[in-house]
């Protein structure tokens, strides 16, 4: 970065869905070795500001959110989304819902994202703007 300019960086939360996502995806990937699912590390926003600081960078931050709502009756959308979040996070080929449904931790996680009329899945996303400025 070239003096006074400015970087933004967009990056998932720890309370967003794709970082509680991937924590279940690398329990998945660790308990299937030999499948072809993998989850590389993800580095959260949280982390992100940790090494900021670290490095005694100026920034600020505003974390913003949106939901997802998935109907619980259409299976190819849960599963192009949830395949899409697989990819997200490091997942070297997207694994089919029933593979996801299938391991424990994961499947547990989507099927509690549903509400209490199971009609609808809700995923939760939060995300952090972090602008550093020089």
């Amino acid at each position: 970065m070239r003096p006074g300019g400015t970087v933004a960086v967009v990056q998932s939360s720890n309370a967003g869905h794709v970082c509680r996502l991937h924590e279940r995806m690398r329990a998945y990937a660790a308990a299937s070795s030999g499948r072809r699912l993998h989850a590389l590390p993800l580095l959260s926003a949280e982390d992100v500001e940790d090494e900021l600081r670290q490095a005694g960078a100026r920034f600020r931050t505003a974390e913003v959110g949106h939901t997802t709502a998935v109907p619980a009756d259409a299976p190819q959308l849960l599963e192009a989304y949830l395949q899409g979040c697989a990819v997200a996070c490091g997942a070297a080929e997207a694994p089919s819902l029933h593979e996801l449904h299938a391991a424990p931790e994961v499947g547990q996680y989507i099927r509690a994202m549903r509400d209490w009329e199971r009609t609808t899945y809700y995923f939760a996303q939060k995300v952090k703007i972090i602008v550093v400025e020089r």
